[in-house]
């Protein structure tokens, strides 16, 4: 009987923190909102800014605005745009827009955007627009439009299209489209077809196919 008694104060005390942590997490389901710190759920057709390490889980079509470093957990079709130090974990058929230092995990058949000096590592399905000083890491099926001075290592099946000053590490069975002045640096069983003045070095084994002025450099 002592012991039971004893476990009653235990449970009440989980109930307590459970309460608690209930009520900082504020349920947004439609209109234009803001929030600063703490943590949120967004749903519907929400919109959302969010401030000072707030964290975030979004659903259905809503809307996120992210800055300094706040944390967003992206499913559905939500939209995410994230600037300065945001992380985003991206899921099903999300967009994510991101700018700065912004870290993106994207998997399932997301749709990301990134410029400046944003990162991306992405699996599945993901399709990432890659452009100035971007580093993308590409696996399994994703696809990856790369341009500016981004930086692109591609893994898996990834499907790569580099233009202007993209440099492309590739490996797998990965497949580069390389235009314009971009450098690509291809091993396994991954194909490059360049064109412009494209840069490819590769061994022998790699097929590469070259068009125009590209140039091709066989390594052993």
């Amino acid at each position: 009987m002592n012991k039971k008694f004893l476990l009653l104060p235990v449970v009440m005390s989980l109930s307590a923190a459970s309460a608690i942590a209930l009520e900082k997490t504020s349920l947004f389901s439609y209109g234009d909102n803001d929030m600063h710190g703490g943590s949120a759920i967004t749903h519907q057709s929400a919109h959302l800014n969010i401030f000072d390490g707030n964290v975030c889980r979004a659903y259905d079509n809503s809307v996120i605005k992210a800055y300094d470093t706040c944390t967003v957990d992206a499913f559905d079709q939500s939209v995410v745009q994230a600037s300065a130090n945001v992380k985003v974990k991206a899921y099903d058929n999300s967009r994510v827009i991101a700018n700065n230092n912004a870290a993106i995990d994207a998997q399932g058949s997301t749709n990301v955007q990134v410029t400046g000096d944003a990162t991306v590592i992405a699996h599945g399905n993901a399709t990432v627009y890659a452009a100035d000083k971007t580093t993308v890491q590409a696996y399994d099926h994703v696809s990856v439009f790369a341009e500016g001075n981004c930086k692109v290592t591609a893994h898996d099946k990834a499907i790569i299209l580099a233009r202007q000053n993209a440099n492309v590490v590739a490996d797998g069975e990965v497949s580069v489209k390389a235009h314009d002045t971009s450098k690509t640096v291809a091993s396994g069983k991954a194909s490059v077809e360049a064109f412009e003045d494209a840069n490819v070095t590769a061994p022998s084994t790699v097929e590469v196919v070259k068009h125009d002025s590209a140039k091709v450099t066989i390594i052993k």
